[in-house]
């Protein structure tokens, strides 16, 4: 039996309802796997690819966005947030533990097999040579990468997509959260 000042200390935060557990995350999934499985659906796939998202609310919105919009996966960086984290799980909702999720290492080979897959790649960019949002007519096989909070996207990884989306801004000084941007 545990006392609630002891419960919100191990938890991180006050809000709980007095009852803790340990779960183990799911198996990680293979992005061969996935791609395999995905060539015998006949709707539409997409991929949410966060290469380096650190801040934990983010990813979590990315996570619940994603599986909210159909996502079939969710490709992640070794560098970013961990996506198990307290943090991660409650602002997904859960939702991570219902979206397969890929941890990748080599950024160009994934873009690589994507594309080997026939899939369309997408940066989301601040960049206003990029196609408006508006203008992009998401293809049958979508893989869509948000960059982080801090530098965005990786330039070598920009240039590895095969498309640039940004959201047009009334401000163009302005931008928005990640978290944001991906719904």
């Amino acid at each position: 039996l545990m006392t609630t000042s002891l419960i919100s200390q191990v938890v991180g935060f006050r809000f709980h309802r007095g009852i803790l557990a340990v779960g183990a995350p799911p198996p990680p999934s293979s992005l061969a796997d996935l791609l395999q499985a995905s060539l015998k659906r006949e709707d539409p796939v997409l991929i949410a690819a966060c290469p380096e998202i650190r801040d934990p609310q983010n990813l979590g919105s990315i996570i619940r966005s994603a599986a909210a919009l159909g996502a079939g996966c969710l490709l992640v960086g070794a560098a970013g947030t961990a996506p198990y984290t307290r943090r991660v799980l409650r602002t997904s909702m859960g939702a991570i533990l219902h979206l397969p999720l890929v941890t990748c290492e080599d950024w160009s080979k994934t873009v690589s097999t994507l594309h080997a897959h026939g899939f369309e790649t997408v940066a989301t960019v601040l960049d206003r040579q990029a196609l408006p949002l508006e203008q992009v007519v998401r293809t049958r096989r979508t893989a869509v990468f948000f960059g982080n909070e801090d530098r965005g996207l990786p330039a070598e990884l920009t240039a590895n997509c095969r498309v640039r989306v940004r959201i047009p801004m009334a401000d163009q000084d302005l931008s928005l959260n990640v978290g944001v941007a991906a719904g």
